[in-house]
């Protein structure tokens, strides 16, 4: 019987409106903006702005068997994105501005590192879920 699995790593945690439209996957090409950042500041918080972004695995379903392998392995990739409603900004300037894109830069770093051991899989024909898994706690 095969099961629908949902399968996603994290690297900042913000998991509420992962299915908003207000997303920006990294790109070399966009930078971020002060107006990408969408949430109210959360003055309980000692920070001038917090930027959440999350890695994900794509597609976010994948078909696993009976053998535990992924039907759909060869179509698996890893973005970075950034979640507008999530980040927020109270003290705008622009060294605060470079600061916070540095952190979705390096969330996208991460992401290329999962990639790169994703494709090594692929290459090899591995189809293993646990394979897949197990990438994020190396």
């Amino acid at each position: 019987m095969k099961q629908l699995l949902i399968f996603s790593l994290l690297l900042f945690l913000n998991n509420t409106d992962i299915f908003s439209q207000n997303i920006i996957t990294w790109s070399k090409e966009k930078k971020l903006e002060w107006n990408d950042f969408l949430a109210p500041p959360n003055e309980d918080i000692f920070a001038y702005a917090i930027t959440s972004t999350k890695i994900e695995v794509l597609p976010e379903e994948v078909l696993v068997d009976e053998q535990n392998n992924i039907s759909n392995y060869k179509e698996l990739t890893v973005v970075a994105n950034f979640y507008k409603n999530h980040s927020w900004v109270l003290h705008k300037n622009l060294h605060l501005l470079k600061h916070e894109q540095l952190h979705f830069d390096i969330a996208e770093l991460f992401a290329q590192k999962i990639r790169i051991e994703f494709k090594k899989l692929q290459v090899k024909g591995i189809a293993n879920f646990d394979e897949y898994i197990n990438i994020g706690s190396r």
